[in-house]
């Protein structure tokens, strides 16, 4: 799946102020990404839940039917959570990934009581 915003881009134009246009630019320059991305961001940001299809927790803009987020695997909509836990759980129950964690958590108490 492709990231929406980037297809089919169209010219919008807009009355800024000098300041502000300094921020956009600077603020782009400090992160390494151009002026387009730092002003979809923030619109991103203002619409985020309006936007059917924004990942609330990467900000990715996936297809606005997607119930799961195609860069992260979150869920997009309320009715997904419970799967993707459901999911979560059957994976990390899992015999070789449980024995996974149950020796991460003893090296960690172990570090904590020797420390």
């Amino acid at each position: 799946m492709s990231n929406t915003m980037g297809d089919n881009k169209e010219h919008f134009s807009a009355r800024i102020s000098n300041f502000l246009i300094q921020k956009i630019k600077d603020k782009a320059k400090s992160e390494g990404k151009s002026v387009t991305a730092i002003v979809e961001d923030a619109f991103l940001q203002y619409f985020k839940d309006e936007l059917p299809g924004l990942c609330k927790s990467c900000r990715y803009m996936n297809e606005p039917l997607d119930r799961f987020c195609s860069r992260c695997g979150k869920p997009l909509i309320e009715e997904a959570e419970a799967e993707y836990f459901n999911n979560f759980e059957e994976f990390w129950w899992k015999e070789e990934h449980f024995d996974r964690i149950v020796k991460i958590l003893k090296d960690h108490v172990l570090k904590i009581v020797s420390g």
